[in-house]
């Protein structure tokens, strides 16, 4: 990798950026997953992204434990995303890998 390129979340967040004007995402989104990822990361990538397949508009939220049979949280504004976040991790099931890895 060359050594112009910023490490992890720095080029993750420039990369988010590049996304957001690129895809035209609208006013206010970009600023929201980066206020998010201010409080829920770096265990937790936000962003915002237009109607794909049966896929609405809106926030989406994955966690460095991810796989690919968990879906994505979702909501249609930032404030709920907030709160889903938060409520994954308080969940008994499903947010068990996120609380060990973020040592709750």
């Amino acid at each position: 990798m060359p050594a112009s390129l910023p490490p992890g979340p720095k080029l993750y967040a420039a990369n988010r950026r590049l996304a957001a004007a690129r895809h035209n995402w609208p006013p206010g989104a970009l600023e929201a997953c980066e206020r998010l990822d201010a409080v829920h990361g770096p265990r937790w990538s936000t962003s915002w992204r237009h109607p794909w397949r049966d896929e609405p508009a809106g926030f989406y939220a994955s966690h460095d434990d991810h796989t690919h049979l968990e879906r994505e949280l979702y909501a249609a504004t930032p404030e709920a995303l907030d709160e889903a976040i938060r409520a994954h991790v308080d969940c008994p099931v499903e947010g068990w890998r996120v609380r060990w890895a973020l040592g709750l």
